[in-house]
């Protein structure tokens, strides 16, 4: 995920309406996703490169190549013009609501925020607070989740 991400150009400005059909249906299908790799990367005051290229290359993936930085760019605007409006609670709310249905995707969100935490090397609390509540808010335990950081050999979370 870290190789895929990294730019391999300066941003350019990048609109959703502008964007072509495909580019459109990309942005909305993977935008909780994206969202909760965000929340993650973000809750401890800072994002380091690693996570960075973390996101964007897990947006390349999940999009099979269809969005780019600059479409990623126009997500984190978003992302935090909501996050400072709706606060963490709320977007964790938000985002869980738009996965639960079914458990795929709520394991793939879950998966996307311990990837995340693992890409620099280090679990602060306020990131594993941001997973724990979306875990709960997913419907996972603490021992299902403990398990999944295992799988991403990051830093286990307390129970």
């Amino acid at each position: 995920m870290l190789r895929r991400g990294l730019r391999s150009e300066a941003p350019a400005p990048w609109s959703l309406t502008a964007a072509p059909p495909n580019e459109q249906a990309a942005y909305e299908r993977i935008l909780p996703y994206a969202e909760v790799i965000y929340l993650v990367m973000t809750a401890d005051g800072a994002h380091s490169p690693e996570e960075q290229d973390a996101m964007l290359g897990a947006i390349r993936y999940l999009t099979e190549g269809e969005l780019d930085a600059h479409a990623a760019d126009h997500m984190v605007a978003r992302f935090q013009r909501e996050l400072l409006r709706d606060g963490i609670e709320q977007r964790l709310d938000d985002v869980a609501s738009r996965v639960y249905r079914e458990r795929d995707d709520r394991e793939l969100a879950l998966s996307l925020a311990a990837g995340v935490a693992a890409a620099d090397g280090q679990l602060h609390p306020s990131e594993e607070r941001t997973i724990v509540g979306l875990a709960e808010r997913l419907g996972f335990s603490h021992s299902q989740l403990r398990a999944l950081f295992a799988d991403e050999d990051a830093v286990q979370p307390e129970p």
